[in-house]
């Protein structure tokens, strides 16, 4: 995903011109990012993960910092108001991005639709063809089905 330098410009360009303009914008983390926004990532990762552990987090940190998984920061003109964490799955010539984590406050629906389709659009650019997302998150529900995604019951059974 981020050797893909066309993808990283087209994402930088982006937030330059929301910096100016005030208007949503991706900026995708690379290494200096991830440090200098951890403790935000992380939180977003914890909050969009009820039950994780001590050890999971730590994993996510790794991976993270590995490239295992990638981060974009979302910017409202000079503010960041969020982060989404995405994880590729790749498995029998799907390239897939599971949405790991997501956070932002103060953000309308309008705004996280235009937030989803540059993620898309980055996406693309990088040879990815799937967006997903495991959820029963009551707002991110509004704003998937307010963007046309294929919604589906998930139903699972403790075998404890």
């Amino acid at each position: 995903m981020t050797d893909d330098l066309s993808a990283e410009h087209a994402v930088s360009k982006t937030v330059q011109t929301a910096k100016a303009t005030k208007t949503p914008a991706l900026e995708l983390l690379e290494q200096s990012g991830i440090p200098r926004h951890c403790d935000a990532l992380l939180q977003a990762v914890r909050e969009s993960t009820p039950g994780i552990t001590d050890l999971d987090m730590a994993d996510v940190a790794f991976k993270l910092r590995s490239k295992d998984l990638f981060a974009f920061a979302l910017w409202l003109g000079e503010e960041i108001v969020g982060f989404v964490v995405l994880q590729p799955v790749i498995s029998n010539g799907l390239r897939a991005a599971n949405i790991h984590a997501v956070s932002g406050k103060g953000i309308s629906l309008d705004q996280w639709k235009s937030f989803i389709k540059q993620c898309v659009d980055v996406l693309r650019m990088a040879g990815y063809n799937r967006l997903v997302a495991l959820t029963d998150n009551p707002r991110v529900l509004q704003i998937v089905k307010g963007d046309n995604w294929k919604t589906h019951t998930y139903c699972e059974r403790d075998l404890l």
